[in-house]
């Protein structure tokens, strides 16, 4: 009955004015692509007009979940709420014009993609850094990993050449079950560190190789 009465105060026409008035701060926008890149997705509202940004990461990494919500507290209704189901935690936004535009870019015919202006996309450390929290990952005193097997080979290899031109990182690809990951060795391993570690949350910290 709450959400139904937030829904409805939400289509008054104050509000709705409210809504047309948001706008992405540096750092929502940064978030925002790091975590369309990973593990968040745009969905159309039940009018099919515009998209909202869904949020969910397991009950281990509640820590992540409260932080995104943090960065987009004025773009939702609701606070996150665990799902006892699947053992996660979720939120969502409202249905927005800027949700839609995004979609656009990153989504063909409801798949995920990577946008050829990724190199555009791709320039902020914080970006990466949220990217790394949702698919990062290393192999124990050997390296760095991306999980990026859901892009296509062509989608991986524009990947490889942005985060070299942008970053400085290396990378090479490995197969892995169905698709390719990125491995970063030796220095870039270091420097991807260098890059995202101010920015990793204490429940993600595992994710990291900081030895040399």
């Amino acid at each position: 009955m709450g959400s139904r009465r937030n829904l409805q105060n939400w289509n008054t026409k104050k509000v709705r004015k409210l809504r047309e008035n948001l706008k992405l701060s540096k750092i929502q926008r940064a978030v925002l692509i790091g975590t369309i890149l990973g593990d968040g997705s745009l969905t159309k509202n039940a009018y099919g007009k515009h998209c909202r940004l869904q949020i969910e990461h397991k009950e281990l990494h509640k820590e992540y979940v409260d932080w995104k919500y943090k960065v987009f507290q004025k773009w939702c209704l609701s606070k996150p709420r665990n799902r006892e189901k699947t053992n996660s935690w979720k939120f969502r936004t409202i249905s927005h014009p800027i949700f839609t535009e995004f979609r656009r870019l990153f989504y063909r015919g409801g798949k995920k993609i990577i946008p050829e202006s990724i190199g555009e996309l791709l320039k902020d450390p914080l970006t990466l850094a949220v990217w790394f929290m949702d698919d990062g990952g290393n192999l124990a005193k050997r390296g760095i990993l991306l999980n990026i097997q859901q892009f296509s080979l062509k989608e991986v290899e524009l990947i490889q050449k942005v985060l070299q031109e942008n970053f400085g990182l290396f990378s090479t690809k490995q197969w892995n079950n169905s698709g390719y990951r990125l491995y970063f060795g030796k220095e870039s391993r270091m420097e991807l560190q260098r890059i995202v570690k101010n920015f990793i949350l204490p429940c993600l910290g595992y994710k990291l190789l900081l030895t040399p």
